[in-house]
C-alpha cells in the first residue's frame, strides 16, 4: 500500500467527529470527493476540514451548495452505493468532542 493510500485510511480512523458529511466523504471515492467539491465551489480540503470540524460553520449560500450537491450525486450513484443524506443542520451541528 502506498503513502498516499496510508494517510487516507489513518485519516478514517482518527476521525472523532460524526457526522453525515463525514461519512458521506469517508465512503465517496476521491472522484466523487472532487465531484463534490466542484460542485460546491469549493476544494476536497475545505470539505475534509469541514466534515472534520476545523472549520466554523460555512456561509449560507456555500452550506447551500455542498448539499444540493452533495444529495445530486447521492441521487445520481443510488444503484453503486449508499451515500447519506446531508442537510443543512447538519453541517451546522457538526462539532468536535469536547469543545
Amino acid at each position: 500500500m502506498n503513502d498516499y493510500r496510508m494517510r487516507d485510511v489513518r485519516w478514517h480512523r482518527e476521525d472523532t467527529v460524526s457526522s453525515p458529511l463525514a461519512e458521506w466523504l469517508r465512503i465517496a471515492p476521491p472522484y466523487l470527493r472532487d465531484e463534490l467539491a466542484h460542485r460546491a465551489g469549493t476544494s476536497s480540503q475545505y470539505l475534509a476540514n469541514l466534515a472534520r470540524a476545523h472549520r466554523e460553520n460555512p456561509k449560507v449560500r456555500l452550506a447551500l451548495a455542498i448539499v444540493l450537491s452533495a444529495n445530486a450525486i447521492r441521487r445520481e450513484v443510488k444503484d453503486e452505493m449508499i451515500l447519506p443524506v446531508i442537510t443543512l443542520a447538519s453541517i451546522a451541528k457538526t462539532t468536535r468532542r469536547g469543545r
